[in-house]
This record gives structure tokens, sequence and C-alpha cells, in this order.
């Protein structure tokens, strides 16, 4: 836009405007004469937010399509993985190949964890929304038997007291829970230590022997991506989606820490 004599371009407000004189009075003095009117045109402040993040969105759109892509791409393998591994005579295998099918039993079971987590938290609308009254000490049971190779593979002792219990939520998100809370344990605690389960009406609490964790962060590892211990591994989105669920349900989910002793409890309370 070719500018008039006098004229200015400003921004205000996140609006662009332009100035100039009221009329053209050229020679003239008073108040009239020096008077200027300014125009106003579209709010364009989010406009020019949207153009600077553009690139950001795009790498955002596009990753948010890879992980969707991609679990849908180990969904068929790993299923085959599993169906494999759970129909195959065992009688026929040698010492060392049923040590080797237990391995692929242990990789297989770890990667339907992550995948279902990564399934979780890609397509949250997809999962079924109804509730019921959980039985936690079934639940918990299963899911323990689930984990005994696990607890096997580190030679962890797993104590157990478990109640009766039970809680109104979608089964299969509060299986989400249980499932990534002893991950979790199994992963940080040391080998040949200790997991403890305690379910009683209206909590449970999962502790670990283990290196214990700082007052300062038994808030932050509820945060997606937070990871203090790097020599783990792992994505730090298994206690983010715990909270997450725990709060659609009106659970509170909070850490306890011992850092002299190194035991480390999540409690689960509603």
């Amino acid at each position: 836009m070719e500018e008039e004599a006098g004229e200015s371009e400003f921004v205000s407000g996140g609006r662009v405007g332009i100035t100039g004189p009221l009329q053209n009075m050229e020679g003239e003095k008073g108040r009239l004469a020096n008077a200027k009117i300014s125009l106003l045109g579209k709010d364009i402040s989010n406009l020019k937010y949207r153009l600077a993040l553009a690139p950001l969105y795009a790498q955002i759109r596009a990753l948010a399509r890879f992980i969707k892509d991609s679990t849908h791409e180990i969904n068929t393998p790993l299923s085959a993985i599993m169906m494999s591994a759970e129909t195959m005579d065992r009688g026929e295998l040698s010492e060392r190949n049923a040590k080797r099918l237990a391995n692929i039993e242990l990789a297989a079971k770890t990667l339907e964890r992550i995948y279902g987590n990564l399934v979780y938290l890609s397509f949250e609308q997809d999962a079924r929304k109804s509730r019921c009254e959980v039985d936690m000490r079934a639940l918990l049971a299963e899911r323990l038997e689930y984990f005994a190779p696990f607890f096997e593979r580190r030679n962890l002792r797993l104590v157990s007291n478990l109640n009766e219990a039970s809680v109104n939520a979608n089964a299969y998100e509060i299986t989400k829970v249980v499932d990534n809370l002893l991950g979790n344990a199994v992963k940080y605690a040391p080998k040949g230590g200790e997991v403890a389960v305690l379910l009683r009406a209206g909590a449970l609490a999962v502790s670990n022997d283990g290196e214990g964790v700082p007052k300062e962060l038994r808030e932050r590892i509820f945060e997606r991506y937070a990871r203090f211990n790097t020599d783990k591994g792992g994505f730090g989105i298994g206690l983010a989606l715990v909270r997450q669920i725990c709060d659609k349900h009106n659970i509170r989910a909070r850490c306890d820490s011992d850092e002299k002793s190194g035991k480390t409890t999540f409690w689960l309370e509603w």
C-alpha cells in the first residue's frame, strides 16, 4: 500500500492502523489544522501468532499422524508374536530354547504394555466409557499373575496383602493404571529387591525398594515425559497416564518416598 503524504502505519492492541491528517490545511495554524485521524483495521494478533507458529503446528500434526500410523502398524506383528509364543509346543523345546522363548514372551508383554499406553494416549476418545463396580482384589490377582515372569526375571520378592475392595470405574482404564504402577515398581526396584502391594477398602498402595524420590520431584513425576532417572529407559508417559485416568475417576494418586531407605510408594485413594 502506498502511503499518502503525512500518513503512517502502526499496530495497536493487535490491530493494524493508519494515521494521517484530518484534512489538508497546510499553512494553517490551530488545533483543527494539526488534527489527525486514525483508522484501525481487523485484529490480526491471532493471525500473526498463527502464522508464526504454523511450522510448529505442522510438526505437531505430523508427529500425531506418525504416532497413530505407527501404533496401527505395530498391532499386527505384535499380535502375531504373542499368539505364536502362547501356542508354541513347549514340550519339544530344549532348556536353552525354553529360556529363549521366555525372553521373547517378556519382550512381547513389555511391547504390549507400551503399545497399549500409546493407543490410549492417542485414541482415548475411542476407549469404552462405561463404568461398573470393579473388583479390585480379583483385578490385582490377575495382573500380579501377568507380571509374575517380570518379578522372577529380576529376582524380586513380592509381598501382597489383598483385601476386599471395589471401585466404580472403567475396567479397561483401571487395568491400565494397575499395570503402569506394577510395571513402574518392577523397573525401579533393584534386582533382588522387594515389591509390596496393599489393597484395602478405598485404597491401593504399590511400593518398591530403590533410590527414593526427592520431595520436590514427587508431584512432577506425574507430568508427561518427565524422567529423572535416564538409565532406566522409558518414555515418561506411564505415571502421567495414571494421573490422567485417576483424575477422570476422582481417584487421588500420590507418591510417598523415604529417601533414607529408598522405599517409594504410590497410593491410589478413592
